[in-house]
């Protein structure tokens, strides 16, 4: 679990000291920054990983209210298909300036919205926060409406998911993420401002 480009380096160097991932079952959870569908074929291919749907993750946290939103092997599918449909990617990802992160969140837990392109969050910690601008700029997409979308574009995600294995138990919204609202970037943690 980690910071991705971290975790590739892991993956990279371990070789040099004689780890042969492919020789383990390992599943990898990333946080912190949103990165391409190749990058993760890399890692999956590098590191022997089975199923890119089930393991692998991408989770959406801040500081403030933790882990608030992660992929789900759906949302891995759908941002898979979005790499290949440009037509379906502008329709779904309508403000995004780059490949965006795509996780689902349970609302009793976190609730987002996006107001203005702005990501706001309700949730609870040891200090309740209502409507607290996160600093990300994104957007939200009911279930139901993502599945419109898809099938707008001749996509039917429920075909799509049976093909690849996955079962969808649970029908949660989705929040994608773009960048930060006040244009930093990340680099191994450390936020950069222009």
């Amino acid at each position: 679990c980690g910071y991705p480009p971290f975790i590739k380096d892991v993956i990279d160097e371990a070789e040099e000291h004689g780890i042969r991932w492919q020789q383990h079952n390992i599943k990898i959870v990333f946080a912190a920054e949103t990165f391409s569908e190749n990058f993760r074929d890399y890692i999956v291919r590098k590191a022997g990983i089975k199923n890119v749907y089930t393991d692998t993750m991408n989770i959406y946290g801040s500081a403030e209210l933790g882990t608030m939103a992660e992929e789900t092997p759906v949302s891995i599918l759908i941002r898979r298909i979005m790499a290949q449909n440009n037509a379906a990617y502008k329709n779904i990802f309508t403000n995004a300036r780059q490949f965006p992160t795509l996780v689902q969140f349970n609302p009793l837990f976190t609730n987002f919205e996006s107001i203005e392109g702005n990501i706001l969050c309700t949730g609870y910690n040891d200090l309740p926060l209502i409507r607290y601008a996160i600093g990300d700029r994104g957007s939200i997409i009911e279930f139901k409406e993502m599945v419109h979308v898809l099938k707008r574009n001749d996509i039917d995600i429920k075909y799509e998911a049976n093909k690849v294995g996955i079962k969808n138990n649970a029908e949660l919204p989705f929040v994608y993420i773009y960048e930060r609202a006040d244009l930093s970037t990340k680099l191994y943690g450390a936020i950069i401002y222009p």
